[in-house]
Order: structure tokens, then C-alpha cells, then sequence
């Protein structure tokens, strides 16, 4: 692949995010749009497209494409936000205590919630509640993936909502996640929070922990997936 493409790719994405225009010329349209569907963020290349001149968009065809593309993504992360919504009110009803993690405290990041794409919402619990949590979802009318794995308890709903409830930050067994994996790793993660505005049971980690976390992360589908995505 061309260094320009590349460059134009990542220009695009900061565009979007910055709410500039990107100032590029002969973009190889096709080159663009295989990596922001490989990627997952036809979104925010959509947005980037917009702000360009008409006489250097793509095709009409390739802008319908990418406005029902996006259309479609407008429509995911207003079903995510309304669930993730429903479940930790309840969680306040009921004073669960829960932390958000990875995309729900990204998404605040960007222009537009929908400019950051969320294959599934996760949240961290204390083991000790997962039965109580594993019946408010299934109330919700989510239907159960998995359940009792040391890792998460993973649910579905129909056609764009998944959680994660997080009893463990990695799979257990990872030797390079032995500290924050075992019962005082748990406590000292709760030790490290800070309320979300308008809650009192709801949470997100404090920003170095968050930090600390997200690299880990990468780290780990670096090791075991053989590579991350231009989002993380």
C-alpha cells in the first residue's frame, strides 16, 4: 500500500475528529474506503468527506454508500446508549457498583458519540453481584452468551447491543496480568475510580489507570490477535 494512502487515511480520521478539512489531492477513493470498512470507521471518514469540496469527493455512489453506512451506525449507537442507559439506572436503583470502561468513556471523546464505533459495551462488577446483574439483563430481554467464565459474563440483544460484565480486566490465566487478576488487583482497580457526573454508583477509572489500561489492552490483541485496529 502507498505511503499517500496511508497518509490520507489517517489525515481523513483526524479531520473528522478536529473538525477540519482535509487538504489532500488525487485520493485513491477505493484504497480509502477498504480500510475505513476494515477498520470499522466509515463514520468517521464520512464525516472527513463532508467537509471536503464537491469537485474532490468520491462518487455519488460511493457518498450514498457511506451515508447509509452511516445512517446505520446513528442508529447502533443510539440503541447502545439507550441500553447501557436503562441497565446502569437500574444498577443506581438497585446501588450496584459498577465501572465503565474501554468505548462508553472513549465515545465523550469525539464530535459525535456515533464517530467512535462500539461492537459492545463493557463494564467492570465485583464478582459478588453477577447474579443479581445476570437477572436485571435478562429482564431487559438480553439473551445469555456466556456466563460463569473468570473473565466476563457476556449477553446479547438483537441487532446491535452486546455486554460485557468484566469480573476480571484479561483472561485469568495471563501471565502478564497476574497482578491485577487476583483478589487484591481487584480491590486496588476499585481504589482507583472516580464517579461518572449525575451517579452515584456508576464509575470510571481514574485517567491513569484508564490509560495504564487501554495500552494493556492493545498489548494484549497485539500478543494474541496479531495486530489492533487504527481506533485503538
Amino acid at each position: 500500500m502507498q505511503q499517500k494512502t496511508i497518509a490520507d487515511f489517517v489525515g481523513m480520521l483526524k479531520s473528522a475528529v478536529k473538525g477540519k478539512p482535509y487538504h489532500g489531492s488525487q485520493i485513491n477513493w477505493r484504497e480509502i474506503l477498504r480500510l475505513s470498512s476494515f477498520h470499522r470507521v466509515d463514520n468517521l471518514i464520512f464525516e472527513a468527506i463532508s467537509m471536503l469540496p464537491d469537485e474532490e469527493k468520491p462518487t455519488e455512489k460511493v457518498l450514498e454508500r457511506l451515508e447509509q453506512d452511516s445512517i446505520t451506525q446513528v442508529i447502533q449507537d443510539t440503541n447502545q446508549i439507550s441500553e447501557t442507559e436503562e441497565l446502569i439506572a437500574e444498577f443506581e436503583e438497585q446501588q450496584i457498583h459498577a465501572i465503565m470502561l474501554k468505548g462508553w468513556i472513549m465515545k465523550d471523546l469525539f464530535p459525535r458519540t456515533d464517530l467512535r464505533s462500539r461492537a459492545d459495551t463493557d463494564i467492570f462488577i465485583h464478582t459478588s453481584d453477577q447474579e443479581k446483574i445476570h437477572r436485571i439483563i435478562l429482564n431487559m430481554g438480553f439473551k445469555t452468551i456466556s456466563y460463569g467464565g473468570k473473565k466476563d459474563n457476556v449477553y446479547s440483544k438483537e441487532p446491535f447491543v452486546t455486554f460485557e460484565m468484566h469480573k476480571n480486566l484479561f483472561e485469568y490465566e495471563d501471565d502478564w496480568n497476574e497482578v491485577i487478576n487476583n483478589k487484591y488487583g481487584r480491590q486496588y482497580i476499585w481504589k482507583r475510580i472516580d464517579k461518572l457526573d449525575n451517579y452515584h454508583y456508576i464509575h470510571k477509572m481514574d485517567k491513569e489507570l484508564y490509560y495504564v489500561y487501554m495500552v494493556a489492552h492493545m498489548a494484549k490483541h497485539l500478543k494474541e490477535d496479531g495486530g489492533i485496529g487504527i481506533r485503538a
